[in-house]
């Protein structure tokens, strides 16, 4: 069949093949020569046969050259009537070629035709009908599933973004399909690199972007971190104070902090820690929740005792120092009474009397207590003066009175004790 075919296609180009006049015996004039020929396409395919979104798909048909002469021709291809390449190329007689043109498949259901022709006018396809061929192309819409996975440790809600676009909010655990078409381009998956589910607690991941094409599961990893916040009470003091994020898990040894501190008047002596509102006895806090530290001092307040005119005299008022803030100091001097004038002060029995001001006084800050001595006025010395008087004088206008009866008292006492006398029966002595 072939073979008839070529046979017939070169008897068509011998009957048009310029004949010179000479040879008909009549005289003219050179013509140009004009060639019939048949182009012809067997197969038209492609690779991959089924191609996906994307993928470079090589198209290939044969050219047949049916003719005994060399042709030039000129190939398309075309797809849903888009030009999508053309080719010129000289074919040897009775030759053949294979001819390809490459194009990105892109979804849906296409229509490939391509098409062969002589390029130059002098050269005539006789049978146009084999000069085409059409096939459809299905290019299947593929997809593929990425599984994003959200650690088990974020304890609230994280963003999903897929190719910077927002995709939902999803909480640790959770596994979220994103499906997308298959193609050579990278999509990219991100979540929120910090997330603050509450105060004091923080969610981190290190990797808050990937970039993916392939089906799978992709995770993001959060660690979970908790606030110790430091803190000092008294407030005013310059301890160890501020705010800072530990793993969970992690022991944090509590800081060395200034046993006592002092300043003019006040002075401020470590009680204890404080962790979460509770008296605490250890060195280390465990970082499982957030907590709050608290290094707690008690206050004191200076007594500052001052005599008048620094005179202690007989007395003395213990208890100048520190004494706890809010505490009552009764200051009273021992003794409170001390003899007046020396000698004649206490003959007299004239005392001074020692007070303080202010006694009580509550520690609401450093103090002053001031003890003043009360001596005893004129008036009352000379009081003391007749009265020791008037006890002379009584005692001299009275003393033979005096005398009198303590010797009556010493006779009656004597004659108690003398024995008696012997009397006869007679009644002589």
């Amino acid at each position: 069949m072939k073979a008839a075919l070529v046979a017939l296609s070169f008897l068509v180009a011998l009957s048009f093949v310029g004949v010179p006049s000479f040879a008909h015996g009549i005289s003219a004039k050179q013509t140009t020569r004009t060639y019939s020929v048949d182009l012809a396409l067997r197969e038209l395919s492609w690779s991959p046969e089924e191609p996906h979104v994307g993928t470079d798909v090589e198209i290939q048909t044969l050219v047949l050259n049916l003719s005994n002469v060399t042709v030039p021709m000129n190939v398309v291809f075309v797809i849903d009537e888009k030009l999508i390449a053309q080719e010129n190329r000289t074919m040897s007689a009775l030759g053949f070629q294979f001819v390809q043109a490459t194009w990105k498949a892109e979804a849906g259901n296409h229509t490939v035709r391509v098409q062969v022709w002589p390029f130059n006018a002098n050269y005539q396809d006789v049978m146009l009908e084999n000069n085409v061929l059409r096939r459809n192309l299905n290019v299947e819409v593929l997809s593929y599933v990425f599984t994003v996975v959200i650690s088990g440790k974020l304890l609230g809600q994280t963003r999903l973004f897929v190719d910077d676009v927002f995709w939902g909010s999803y909480r640790g655990g959770e596994s979220v399909p994103v499906i997308f078409e298959q193609s050579a381009k990278l999509h990219s998956l991100s979540v929120d690199h910090e997330v603050i589910p509450a105060f004091g607690v923080k969610c981190v991941t290190e990797k808050p972007m990937i970039l993916v094409n392939d089906t799978g599961k992709h995770s993001f990893d959060y660690e979970a971190f908790y606030l110790l916040q430091l803190s000092v009470s008294p407030p005013e003091l310059e301890a160890p104070a501020g705010s800072e994020w530990y793993p969970e898990g992690e022991s944090v040894t509590l800081p060395n902090v200034t046993r006592t501190i002092e300043k003019p008047g006040t002075k401020w002596t470590f009680s204890s820690w404080v962790v979460d509102g509770k008296p605490y006895q250890g060195l280390q806090v465990f970082m499982n929740q957030t907590h709050f530290v608290q290094a707690t001092y008690e206050t004191s307040y200076h007594l500052t005792v001052e005599w008048q005119n620094n005179e202690t005299r007989c007395a003395s008022a213990p208890g100048e120092g520190f004494y706890p803030a809010g505490s009552a100091v009764s200051i009273i001097p021992f003794p409170s009474k001390c003899w007046s004038y020396g000698a004649a002060g206490w003959w007299l029995a004239l005392q001074s009397n020692a007070s303080a001001s202010p006694s009580p006084v509550v520690m609401t800050g450093p103090k002053t207590v001031r003890i003043t001595w009360t001596d005893p006025s004129f008036v009352d010395g000379l009081r003391a003066v007749v009265g020791i008087a008037g006890w002379i004088i009584l005692v001299g206008t009275n003393l033979k009175k005096i005398a009198n009866f303590c010797k009556s008292v010493a006779t009656r006492v004597t004659g108690f004790f003398k024995p008696a006398r012997n009397v006869s029966h007679d009644g002589s002595n």
